[in-house]
């Protein structure tokens, strides 16, 4: 199953299951390619800073994607200050109001 993750300003969508990382940095920029995990098959990832806010995307390419192709992301707010996520370039293409196509998105309640 094909999921769009992130529909970006102007340069088209980033779906998981069809878009690789090569994909990604060619549509936000260059961002250095980490493995924010000790485990020996973690998944490589790269992180963007959205717009003008503190929220950070995550986008991860593992085993199941030969560690090319998109199986996973991640929205992590500003509030969580992880380590491993520090240095994430800032991009314009990302809003700090991200959500996926489907509507998720970081804040949503019960209501």
């Amino acid at each position: 199953m094909r999921v769009n993750v992130l529909k970006t300003k102007k340069r088209g969508k980033i779906s998981h299951g069809k878009s690789t990382l090569a994909e990604v940095e060619a549509k936000l920029g260059k961002s250095a390619a980490r493995k924010c995990s000790r485990e020996e098959e973690a998944s490589k990832e790269v992180c963007y800073l959205a717009g003008e806010g503190q929220t950070r995307v995550v986008f991860e390419a593992g085993f199941s994607g030969g560690w090319k192709e998109l199986d996973g992301y991640k929205m992590i707010a500003g509030s969580l200050q992880r380590p491993c996520y520090r240095q994430c370039p800032r991009v314009s293409q990302v809003t700090d109001d991200v959500q996926t196509e489907g509507g998720l998105k970081l804040g949503l309640t019960n209501e």
